[in-house]
Formats: structure tokens, C-alpha cells, sequence
């Protein structure tokens, strides 16, 4: 009857479930239902409501407890937790779209290895910080040799100490290096195959990536791992086989986004451990050890497949308690729908990519200029792919092959403006990437019809009938 409250305060109790006449207070802009234990996860009988009807209809109102994370004991308690919001990631989906295994025409031998290594270090720009593709010897480097009293170049260090190194750790990979050197370097005998394949594709991937800066991340996050323990070593391969795999698109709107989320759903996995122990030193291994252990469960990928983590005297500054369920926790709430939609929704073609893929058309360009232009622009192109490679033709086409467009009409639920018509610069909505997102099964949204729920008023107008 309060037809007027806006603040309803019920924590710290013993609740069961919440009666469902509540929704018929629209002035509610508070309702705490926090630390209340034993309140349902759904309700029962049309009367009451549970947690997932509670958030449901009053939405950004309610307050509930999320799970704390040291209290997180199992992985029913996480995915109970996801069900009680209307939209939400479907785990099953999330977790069975993968990375495909990577693929080499042949491993490379010791010497096509060390080869391939010098002619990266030849593209990469190692003098001038304000040029394209700059690599830092310092950001590398991660040891305790300092040039910093000596006049010495970046590049001199690069060539003086950094490849020198590299060289060592490729030579330790084909046994061709003294027994004391392989203790230094920290590499376990049985993951040499793997590293050595997994090495193949991404020096590979780097010498054939056109552009220079993030020709200089990969190289930088691969050498980085490759100078570190035998886990960043693992853990540097890992993250440039992500990175490649997640920029290999073909004319398949469909299969490039399984792709394109099977690799974020990979980087995302690395963040999650480091924002939660941003100051903690053992994160490389934490990222190993929960990698291995939720890897059926969320479906990652592994470029060393053989690599177990080993557990070393420091390995106690676990933040997550040595429980993985406090991990899929932690990862869920940074991995939520939104996120999702908003990846989609970034990686997609805006109005000016598409106003630069005309240039190259344009006819009244001078002659003598024309070729330059066209290579400024053709770069320009590429790059914008590279960025945001769902182009709106090839969405446009999985729409109407998918029936989500029927004849070229119903556009508005997943454009800015007409696709078909000529001239139009139409562009994904957010509406339209959560509309693909549902449609591709990644996120359940539960229609407002889905569930019945009688008021008591009705209730009781039935049994005073009969």
C-alpha cells in the first residue's frame, strides 16, 4: 500500500524470498537486500520472488551481495551468481568457442630460427623514439646490467646484450649450449617440442606483420618472456599466439567473431589476474597455474601445451587462496555482457573507415601526387581493418544469410543507417552487436514474457472464487 516508498532497508536478515506485490512499488530507488543468506536463487509459486526476479525487475535499484570472494567454494556458487541477472554470458557457448590449434608448414631448424630472429631485429626501429616500431632495451631487458653511466646507444644495447641472449635461449632450445647455461635459463626439457612449434608461428607471425608498432609489442612481449623463468617464458609465447590468432579475419563475419572473442576471452584471462594482484610478483605464475587449471572450463588455449606450472617458495601470495572457483569468479565480473557488446561493437567499421576506403576512388587526385596518395591511403586502410576489422558489407551479408534482415528491411535494429542503399555510411549500433551476441548464443537475455509471476491480489481473488 506504501504506493510512494522510495527506500526499502530488509538487511541483515533471515528472508526466504521477497512477496511479488513489491513490484507494485514504481517508486523504489533503494532496496537493500544485503546479507540476507538464505534468500532463493529463483521464486516459487508465482508469489514470491527470488534473487534472479528481484534483479530482474528492480535492476540498478537492488542491492545483493555479490559472492565474497573467499567465501566462493565452487563453481555452482559462480554460475548461480550469473544466473540471477536477465542478461548474462552463457558459459556453455563461451566456453566451447576456442582458438583453433596453431599451425606451422614445418618447424623451424636452430638455424632458420636464429635467422628469422635477425631479420625482425632488421625491420624494428631501434633508434628513434618518435618513429614507428621503437623497441626500449630497458622495458626487455629484465636483468640487473645498467648502461647507465656509460654513452651508449638503445641500439647498441640491443645488439651488445639482447640478441646475444635471444641467441643463447634459441641455442638452449636445440641443445647446443653447456649444461650450466641450460640451469641458467631455466627451460624444462619437456615442453621443448611445443616451444619450438609455438616459437615457429610467432616469429613467423611478427616478420610477416606489417605494421611496425605492433610488429615492436609482439617482438617486445615475446622477448620479454623469452629472458624471463621458464613460466614467462610459456606465458611470452602464449601472448603473442593470442594477439596473431586474433588478427586473422577472412571474409566470414561469423567465424571471425568466434575467433575474434576466443582470443579477447584469452586476454581477458591474463587481465583478470593482473588487476587483481596488481602488486604482487608471482602474477606470471598465478596466470600459468589458473590458465591450467579453468582451461576446460572457459575454453582457453595454450600455445605449450606440455607446460605444468611449478609451484616455487613465493607461490604462498596467492590472491585468489589457491581456489580457481575465486578465479572464474573474478574473471565473470570483469567478462561481463557489456564488455562483450562492447567489444563487438568497438571492432566494428565506423563512417570514417569507411570515407577512407573511398579515397582510393577519388578521381581528381593529381597525377604526379596520385601515387603517393594511394599509398598513404591503401596504408591507412589496413590499419583501420587492423583496429576494427567487422566490416558492415560482410555483417551486413551474415544478417540477411542469418534471416536476421529479410530483404533488406528490419535495419534499424542493427544500423545507424540503410547497409543497402548506395552512398548510405552505415554502422553497427551497440543495440545491433547485443542483437549478434544473442542471436550467436554467447548472451542470454530472458525475454520479459518468459516468466508468469501472479500477484497475490490475483491469488486470493481465485480462492475466495472457489
Amino acid at each position: 500500500m506504501l504506493s510512494n516508498l522510495k527506500e526499502l532497508r530488509l538487511h541483515d536478515n533471515l528472508l526466504t524470498f521477497a512477496p511479488s506485490s513489491l513490484r507494485k512499488i514504481k517508486t523504489l530507488s533503494e532496496l537493500n537486500l544485503n546479507n540476507n543468506p538464505n534468500l532463493m536463487h529463483k521464486g516459487e509459486n508465482g508469489t514470491a520472488l527470488g534473487k534472479k526476479e528481484l534483479r530482474k525487475y528492480f535492476k540498478n535499484s537492488i542491492q545483493l551481495n555479490k559472492p565474497i570472494l573467499t567465501e566462493t567454494k565452487t563453481e555452482k556458487d559462480v554460475l548461480e551468481f550469473m544466473d540471477e541477472f536477465s542478461s548474462r554470458i552463457n558459459h556453455k557457448q563461451f566456453a566451447s568457442n576456442t582458438l583453433p590449434e596453431i599451425i606451422v608448414d614445418k618447424i623451424f631448424s636452430h638455424q632458420e630460427m636464429c635467422d628469422t630472429l635477425n631479420q625482425i631485429i632488421t625491420q624494428l626501429n631501434l633508434h628513434n623514439t618518435n618513429e614507428p616500431g621503437y623497441v626500449c632495451y630497458e622495458i626487455i631487458s629484465n636483468d640487473d646490467e645498467t648502461y647507465d653511466e656509460q654513452e651508449i646507444s638503445n641500439a647498441e644495447k640491443i645488439h651488445l646484450s639482447l640478441i646475444p641472449r635471444l641467441l643463447k635461449y634459441i641455442n638452449t632450445l636445440y641443445g647446443l649450449i653447456a649444461q650450466d647455461d641450460v640451469e641458467i635459463l631455466q627451460m624444462y626439457p619437456e615442453q621443448i617440442p611445443d616451444t619450438q612449434k609455438s616459437l615457429t608461428f610467432n616469429l613467423q607471425s611478427i616478420l610477416n606483420e606489417e605494421d611496425l608498432d605492433i610488429k615492436a609489442l609482439q617482438f617486445t612481449t615475446l622477448a620479454g618472456g623469452l629472458l624471463h623463468c621458464a613460466t614467462g617464458q610459456s606465458e611470452g609465447n602464449n601472448s603473442v599466439n593470442y594477439a596473431a590468432q586474433g588478427q586473422y579475419y577472412t571474409n566470414d563475419f561469423k567465424y571471425n567473431l568466434k575467433r575474434f572473442l576466443a582470443a579477447k576471452k584469452n586476454e581477458y584471462f591474463t587481465i583478470t589476474i593482473l588487476q587483481k594482484g596488481f602488486n604482487n610478483n608471482q602474477n606470471v605464475h598465478l596466470i600459468s597455474k589458473y590458465r591450467d587449471a579453468l582451461k576446460p572450463i572457459l575454453g582457453l588455449s595454450t600455445a605449450i601445451t606440455s607446460f605444468y606450472e611449478r609451484i616455487g617458495p613465493n607461490q604462498q601470495q596467492d590472491v585468489f587462496y589457491g581456489n580457481k572457483w575465486n578465479v572464474l569468479q573474478t574473471f565473470y565480473d570483469l567478462v561481463t555482457p557489456d564488455l562483450m557488446i562492447n567489444w563487438v561493437f568497438e571492432a566494428a567499421e565506423t563512417q570514417e573507415d569507411q570515407r577512407d576506403y573511398n579515397k582510393q576512388f577519388k578521381r581528381d587526385v593529381p597525377k604526379e601526387e596520385k601515387e603517393e596518395y594511394l599509398q598513404n591511403v591503401k596504408k591507412k586502410i589496413k590499419k583501420n581493418k587492423m583496429l576494427r576489422p567487422f566490416i558492415t558489407g560482410e555483417i551486413c551479408a551474415y544478417l540477411i544469410n542469418e534471416k536476421l534482415m529479410i530483404g533488406k528491411k528490419n535495419w534499424e535494429k542493427y544500423f545507424t543507417e540503410n547497409p543497402c542503399k548506395i552512398g548510405n555510411h552505415a554502422t553497427l549500433t551497440r543495440e545491433g552487436a547485443k542483437a549478434i551476441l544473442i542471436h550467436e548464443a554467447f548472451i542470454i537475455e530472458d525475454q520479459e514474457d518468459d516468466e508468469m509471476i501472479i500477484d497475490d491480489n490475483i491469488i486470493n481473488e481465485n480462492y475466495n472464487n472457489n
